[in-house]
């Protein structure tokens, strides 16, 4: 990725208060597209219809944990221990 994305991520992510509107607005739109049980929904349409709900409850989790790993100072790796 390039340098001037990963400093907008950084900036993005040392800002509360802009990931908390981004993460109430992507939330509020996955609330919306909240699947209807029809009367003639069978069980296979209901369960695709709600799998589809929660894979998109997981990809926002995630878009939010990669977001994360650009806060500044976070360290994902382990630090050398001298002492081992």
């Amino acid at each position: 990725m390039q340098d001037v994305l990963k400093n907008k991520l950084e900036r993005i992510n040392n800002d509360e208060v802009m990931l908390t509107a981004l993460r109430t607005v992507l939330e509020a739109r996955i609330l919306a597209e909240k699947p209807e049980v029809g009367k003639t929904d069978d069980n296979y349409l209901l369960g695709q219809k709600y799998r589809s709900y929660e894979k998109a409850k997981d990809i926002l989790l995630g878009y939010f944990i990669d977001i994360d790993s650009y806060k500044k100072g976070n360290k994902n790796a382990k630090s050398f221990n001298k002492e081992r």
